[in-house]
């Protein structure tokens, strides 16, 4: 007896009507994605002149990004939440074909010494991560900026530059990451 896979055609047909394959077996596993490391911290994004900080440990010397998370409650919540936010569709020459309403943060970043390792206004637009609840729930996430950072405590200071009311109502945080497939920096 011919023995016929028939997950590619059912996949292929279940993607056609809207549906989602969670996973499928041919006969090995794959290893779970890890999920990046992060810190959230919540910020109102409608106020102009909110601001938050935050103390960070660092233990690895490494790259970290900045986010700003914008999350919607379900399918219809995610489609007001994708007029404010736009997309993640980008111009060759890397400029957001829909960068929604644009977000400047002002972000600074001091060690325990007092010493300014970065200060820069980050226009928070367009879509660069999508993330997934588990009741159609989830997040949007915008590139902010991003620093190296070596071993030590740091103070991360986040404040709104202009008031922005479309997102009132909306939760918002402002997040450090890093991902654990990228590896450290050499000293």
């Amino acid at each position: 007896m011919k023995h016929t896979n028939v997950m590619p055609r059912l996949a292929w047909i279940l993607c056609l009507y809207g549906g989602i394959v969670a996973s499928t077996s041919y006969g090995f596993e794959a290893a779970a994605p890890q999920k990046p490391q992060e810190v959230n911290v919540p910020i109102d994004i409608s106020r102009s002149e909110t601001s938050i900080t935050t103390d960070i440990k660092i233990t690895e010397h490494r790259s970290y990004n900045f986010y700003l998370n914008i999350y919607y409650k379900d399918s219809p919540d995610l489609h007001r939440v994708m007029r404010l936010t736009g997309d993640g569709s980008k111009y060759p020459d890397g400029r957001y074909g829909r960068p929604g309403i644009v977000v400047p943060l002002h972000v600074k970043v001091t060690n325990t010494s007092g010493t300014v390792v970065y200060d820069e206004i980050g226009n928070a637009q367009g879509v660069d991560i999508h993330g997934f609840g588990r009741d159609k729930d989830g997040y949007l996430s915008r590139l902010v900026g991003g620093v190296e950072l070596r071993p030590g405590v740091y103070r991360i200071q986040v404040s709104t530059i202009k008031k922005t009311p479309e997102f009132f109502d909306t939760r918002c945080t402002f997040s450090i990451r890093w991902h654990p497939n990228t590896e450290p920096l050499a000293d």
